[in-house]
C-alpha cells in the first residue's frame, strides 16, 4: 500500500476515517435545510475531501512507490479496472465519489429551496428520498429529482401574498 507523502506519509487505510467528513453537512441538509448556516457548513466536508483527493493524486503522481500499470487508462473497462486494483486506487476513487455525491445531493436540497418548491411535505416525500438515492447511488437520485422537480408545485409557504 502506497504512502501518500503529501498527506504526511499516511496510507489510504490510515486516512480512511476521514471519509466520513461529509456526514455532518449531509445531516444538516436533511434536518435543517433552511437554517442560515447550512448552505455554507455543508460545503466544509466536500472541500476538505477535495483537498485529500488532490493531495492523494499528486502523491501518487509525484512520489510513486510502484511502477504504473501500463494497462491503466480511462478508455476501456480493463484500463479502469487496473486503476482500482490496489488500495490506493480504491481510496482515491472512493474519495472522488464522496466529494461529488454530497455536492449533487446538496444541490438538490438547495434547488428545492431556491425554486420555491420547498415545503415540509415535499421535502420529506420528494427531496429526502432523492437526496438519499443520490448519496447511495449517485446518478439515480439525481435523475429522479430532475424528473420530479418539473412536477413540483411552488410551495404555498413561499408565495408572496398580493393585496
Amino acid at each position: 500500500m502506497q504512502h501518500l507523502k503529501l498527506l504526511g506519509g499516511k496510507t489510504p487505510e490510515e486516512l480512511w476515517p476521514l471519509t466520513n467528513a461529509c456526514m455532518p453537512g449531509l445531516l444538516l441538509l436533511l434536518l435543517a435545510p433552511k437554517w442560515t448556516h447550512t448552505k455554507t457548513l455543508s460545503l466544509i466536508g466536500p472541500i476538505f475531501m477535495a483537498f485529500i483527493y488532490t493531495l492523494s493524486i499528486l502523491s501518487v503522481m509525484i512520489y510513486p512507490e510502484v511502477d504504473p500499470d501500463p494497462a491503466a487508462n480511462f478508455t476501456s473497462l480493463e484500463g479502469v479496472m487496473a486503476l482500482f486494483k490496489d488500495e490506493t486506487g480504491v481510496f482515491i476513487g472512493w474519495v472522488h465519489y464522496i466529494v461529488f455525491d454530497p455536492l449533487v445531493a446538496r444541490w438538490i436540497v438547495l434547488d428545492s429551496i431556491t425554486e420555491k418548491k420547498f415545503a415540509l411535505v415535499t421535502h420529506l416525500v420528494v427531496v429526502v428520498p432523492c437526496f438519499i438515492l443520490t448519496i447511495l447511488f449517485g446518478p439515480m437520485g439525481f435523475l429522479l429529482y430532475m424528473m420530479l422537480r418539473s412536477f413540483l408545485p411552488p410551495s404555498s409557504l413561499n408565495k408572496v401574498k398580493s393585496g
